[in-house]
């Protein structure tokens, strides 16, 4: 059975899968649920660099798309390689970018990406 952000379990799974590629890979992952929707679970995924990525599993959602929205503190910028694989990043700063993926296993893929460039280095300038 494909996984849904509309039943809760399916959120709940989805937040645990995102947590354990995230302990795998030596980053942090906090999952939790909204103080203000309670059909939905609020991650964050961080790591080196500075990196981190938002997304929202919205059970109210009936998009089909989940948005991923990454950023970088500090002083490290994203490269056009990060942008090329992952998606559009902001121009002005380059410390943003912004991922429209349409099923679950593109994100976790997504996820897995843009991990791997920020741990080996390729994600910052």
């Amino acid at each position: 059975m494909t996984l849904s952000v509309t039943r809760a379990a399916d959120r709940k799974a989805m937040a645990a899968q995102l947590k354990r590629l995230a302990t795998e890979n030596g980053w942090n992952c906090e999952a939790n649920e909204s103080t203000y929707d309670p059909r939905a679970i609020r991650v964050q995924v961080s790591g080196p660099g500075g990196l981190s990525v938002h997304l929202r599993l919205d059970g109210a959602s009936r998009a089909g798309a989940f948005v991923l929205s990454w950023c970088v503190s500090g002083s490290n910028r994203l490269t056009k390689a990060f942008e090329n694989r992952i998606g559009p990043v902001n121009a002005h700063h380059r410390a943003k970018a912004t991922t429209c993926v349409n099923t679950w296993p593109g994100v976790v893929e997504t996820v897995r990406e843009g991990m791997v460039m920020a741990t080996d280095g390729k994600a910052f300038e």
